[in-house]
């Protein structure tokens, strides 16, 4: 690799690349929507202790002094399941775990 020239505006590692046949082969696919329904629904047992507790109404605060947790270690795992259902807020996480739970209602 060269030096990186203060003339060209874009270092080079972030210019683009072109990738041949042969590298986007062995490139990961994108999951499916079905592999991918089934990977949002897993969470880990401290998780759905964290959940129940968020669907019965408890705050993060709440939820920490139930476990013997950090509130802040609460809050971060309330956000990793945010982002592992696709949602926004505590209704969406309580609304998506009730769901998986109880796939017949839904």
């Amino acid at each position: 690799m060269t030096a990186f020239d203060e003339s060209n505006s874009t270092p080079p590692i972030l210019a683009p690349t072109l990738v041949d046949d042969t590298q986007r082969r062995s490139l990961p696919r994108r999951l499916t929507v079905a592999s991918a329904e089934a990977t949002v629904m897993q969470l880990s047992r401290r998780q759905e202790q964290i959940i129940e507790l968020v669907a019965e109404g408890y705050s993060g605060k709440e939820v920490a002094r139930a476990l013997g947790m950090s509130p802040k270690t609460v809050e971060t795992h309330i956000q990793r399941i945010f982002d592992r259902y696709g949602v926004r807020n505590r209704a969406g996480v309580v609304a998506r775990w009730m769901a998986s739970k109880h796939p017949a209602a839904s």
